[in-house]
């Protein structure tokens, strides 16, 4: 037996661990122990170990059988997730309007995008035709801010929900949300249609949040998202099967700012909540001095455990980019475009088609295959040989598209979070 060739010895704290990065099992080292773990040309490396510390180790992904091929082993599985044909998401983006103005929202400058008058009639053709060709269908709503449209978002629920009854395919929803307009009818709304996650942003602590998440008449919005928080979403948390992601964007923020935010909401819904930390970055039309750095993340991380909440880390929201879309995966447009990813319209090297009066979903299949080429990470030598490969998978696939090379994401964006499952 041999070592995995994804084993990584890390120092966190003053202490050695082993991280697997296939496995995601972390292993502390004892003080003054010599073990290589890193190296996978070790042999017989069973004979390092008694029995029960050799099966433990085998179950936990740190050593494998001589002839095991990690890596066709996992391109198999990520080519077979990518290409799944059993699921569909239609990430449904019907306008780029909303309440708030946040001055990084990458989606400012299609704000003059107008929705199309029939957006959700050709959607339901669109539903009606190839839904009952999958087993599980996602809709995720999203925005500009999607509960500004929410009886029309409802309203295609409820007709997915009569599709899902006569053709038998399975359905669900998700929504990120600024969580502004959240009431308990909504609430009991995407509870009724299957709703899996649910994402509210704050921005480090009140007085950093007040400034860059408020509303259009600059009214604050802190207070009000807290409240919503403690009050409007319990029967959502009670739901076995929801999944609540309280995204951070730090910005200039220090940890005192998050721990105060994060004593706000009460200590016994804590549990139910997954903390997700960013940096704010810069984009096409916010440039800013952010002092806060990835590499920082850990003590953030600390604190939000520290109060009992849960850390992400769902690979989706590990990656360089959470907007990364895979093959079955499309953002819907307010002008029925068809997009992998909208985080950079401006370059439309996102956008693949879009679907017909008819209901028929056109693709460019230059654009497709270009989009599938710069997900494909397992052609590049730097990716094959990285032991990261299996948190990130390449990262930003539009960065690759964009610019024809990987943006290598930190280990503590990529890893870190799960020291703390």
């Amino acid at each position: 037996m041999r070592f995995s060739s994804y084993n990584m010895v890390c120092n966190i704290d003053n202490k050695r661990y082993v991280y697997n990065s296939i496995s995601k099992s972390v292993l502390q080292l004892q003080i003054g122990c010599e073990i290589d773990f890193e190296d996978d040309n070790l042999c017989d490396v069973e004979n390092l170990f008694n029995k029960k510390q050799c099966l433990s180790l085998q179950n936990n992904g740190f050593i494998i059988e001589d002839d095991f091929d990690e890596l066709k082993s996992l391109e198999y599985i990520y080519k077979k997730n990518f290409f799944d044909s059993s699921e569909l998401t239609l990430i449904l983006t019907p306008t780029f309007e909303c309440n708030f103005s946040c001055p990084y929202c990458f989606e400012a400058p299609q704000r003059k995008t107008k929705t199309s008058k029939n957006y959700f009639d050709v959607l339901k053709k669109y539903a009606y035709k190839n839904f009952k060709n999958y087993r599980h269908v996602e809709l995720s709503l999203f925005g500009g801010e999607p509960l500004l449209l929410y009886s029309q978002f409802n309203d295609m629920l409820e007709y997915t929900k009569k599709l899902s009854g006569q053709y038998g395919f399975d359905y669900s929803t998700s929504i990120v949300t600024n969580g502004s307009l959240i009431t308990e009818n909504i609430v009991d709304s995407l509870i009724k249609h299957h709703c899996r996650t649910l994402q509210i942003t704050l921005d480090g602590g009140k007085e950093s949040h007040d400034k860059t998440r408020k509303f259009k008449n600059n009214k604050p919005s802190f207070d009000m998202l807290i409240r919503i928080i403690n009050e409007k979403l319990e029967k959502y948390f009670e739901d076995s099967n929801s999944e609540f992601y309280l995204r951070i964007n730090l910005n200039n923020n220090s940890v005192m700012e998050l721990k105060e935010t994060l004593l706000k909401i009460k200590k016994e819904l804590r549990k139910y909540i997954i903390v997700s930390i960013r940096v704010v970055y810069n984009t096409e039309t916010y440039s800013n001095k952010n002092k806060n750095t990835i590499d920082e993340l850990k003590e953030f991380y600390d604190t939000a455990a520290s109060l009992g909440y849960k850390l992400s880390n769902n690979r989706y929201y590990n990656r360089s980019c959470e907007a990364c879309c895979d093959e079955k995966v499309f953002y819907i447009t307010p002008d029925l475009g068809i997009w992998k990813c909208i985080n950079t319209m401006s370059l439309e090297n996102g956008k693949i088609g879009y679907i017909n009066e008819n209901g028929d979903m056109i693709i460019d299949a230059k654009r497709m295959l270009e989009w599938y080429s710069a997900a494909d990470c397992f052609d590049e030598e730097t990716c094959v040989k990285c032991k990261r490969l299996p948190d990130c998978f390449g990262g930003c696939i539009l960065h690759k598209s964009v610019y024809g090379k990987r943006a290598c994401t930190p280990f503590d964006m990529t890893s870190l979070s799960y020291f703390y499952d």
